[in-house]
């Protein structure tokens, strides 16, 4: 997965605790009031040493939850893992690419309805953004952010995807894409990401990939699900 983000990821010191809950009770006593409406969620916690602790808290009472939920979540624990500061739109956007493809095209079936709408943020402030947005917000901003991070992976792949997610904080937007990208500002990057809503296929890149054991298997060390324990 990290190889698919575009970097390199040492062993986890400490490890990266997945809990599996049960019920929802238990789950949303644990992650708070967030896990009404989620099925997985992570927390990593930082000391000026670096990170203290990774965990992962997932729903085991959900249809496919090793798939459904756990290897979003896990991006979110490697993205913060790579960098504690990495902007709002490639952190989710990222993690999003990491759904299921049936997910991915209901997040696209958003963006598109906020665009008809006029909810859909410039693209100017979706890259700038620092916190989240409003709930009623929440499908533009996740849609909008799913198919930005597409856009750019496709422009010149994950590896570059992150450079500019890290340079446009220090440089600013419009000279990090004119410096990565050869776009000469962020207007040149919406009219390339608009261009790329044409295209007779909504289907998103193949990032999503399948655990190579149904949730009914007996987890066997090698698992994706035992490396997420590991790793």
């Amino acid at each position: 997965m990290a190889t698919k983000c575009g970097f390199n990821q040492a062993a986890w010191n400490p490890r990266c605790h997945v809990v599996l809950h049960a019920s929802s009770t238990t789950y949303e006593a644990t992650v708070g009031a967030a896990g009404r409406t989620t099925f997985a969620s992570a927390l990593v916690k930082r000391t000026h040493g670096g990170i203290a602790s990774r965990q992962i808290d997932v729903r085991s009472d959900v249809d496919d939850f090793l798939t459904a939920a756990l290897p979003h979540e896990l991006c979110h624990v490697l993205l913060a893992d790579y960098s504690p500061e990495l902007p709002l739109w490639c952190d989710e956007g990222l993690a999003l690419q990491f759904d299921s493809i049936e997910k991915q095209q209901l997040h696209d079936r958003d963006l598109r309805s906020s665009l008809l709408s006029g909810r859909a943020l410039p693209l100017e402030s979706l890259l700038t953004l620092r916190q989240y947005p409003a709930a009623e917000d929440w499908p533009a901003f996740y849609g909008q952010s799913a198919s930005v991070v597409r856009c750019l992976l496709q422009l010149g792949g994950p590896e570059k995807l992150l450079q500019f997610a890290e340079l446009q904080q220090s440089r600013g937007v419009d000279a990090a894409l004119r410096e990565l990208y050869g776009l000469r500002n962020a207007g040149h990057l919406a009219e390339s990401w608009h261009d790329s809503l044409r295209g007779s296929s909504a289907t998103p890149l193949q990032l999503a990939f399948s655990p190579p054991i149904s949730p009914q298997a007996e987890l066997e060390p090698g698992s994706f699900f035992d490396l997420a324990k590991a790793r």
